[in-house]
């Protein structure tokens, strides 16, 4: 963390080399730093339109997930923690027919894996648009990012301490 209150934030790969978040932080408190990078998501969180069609059966059920506008191809889907399950197509669709009322979805592709809760009962059309997720196990950026300070190390998500390093061969994307 710099004095002008930006962050270069580096992110060392397994197999060698690294890359570099940009963007700017905020102090929230004596032992609280907020992050932001300069390059955001376009789209920040998953969000569901549902409808009821009257041209479906009774029970019939339709969803179609989409990654930044194109078909979410192939994605393992379940209904109701995994009583009904099955794939996408390659147009990011999927069709079941359900002997109970839709609680849940759950879709999953590679280490990417998400659940949303029904809210309205009644709809039976569903349209998933994805929140834009790394395209690896690495982060691309940072929407107010908590940051704790002890000791002069600072903690994100509980999981990693960071110790100030000098770091060479530093990539810039």
């Amino acid at each position: 963390m710099k004095k002008d209150q930006t962050f270069e934030y580096y992110q060392f790969m397994d197999v060698g080399g690294a890359s570099v978040i940009k963007g700017t932080w905020k102090k929230s408190s004596e032992n609280l730093v907020i992050l932001n990078s300069y390059d955001q998501p376009v789209n920040s969180k998953t969000t569901l339109i549902g409808r009821h069609n009257p041209n479906f059966k009774e029970k019939e059920i339709q969803i179609q997930i989409n990654d930044k506008s194109e078909p979410f191809s192939f994605a393992f889907v379940s209904l109701n923690n995994g009583e009904y399950y099955g794939n996408a197509d390659q147009d990011g669709i999927i069709n079941f027919e359900i002997k109970e009322r839709l609680r849940s979805i759950t879709f999953q592709f590679l280490t990417y894996k998400e659940t949303i809760n029904i809210e309205n009962l009644d709809f039976n059309e569903f349209v998933i648009n994805l929140k834009d997720v790394p395209e690896s196990s690495r982060r691309n950026y940072f929407i107010n990012e908590k940051v704790i300070i002890k000791s002069r190390k600072l903690t994100i998500d509980s999981l990693y301490t960071l110790k100030k390093t000098k770091a060479k061969n530093k990539r810039r994307d």
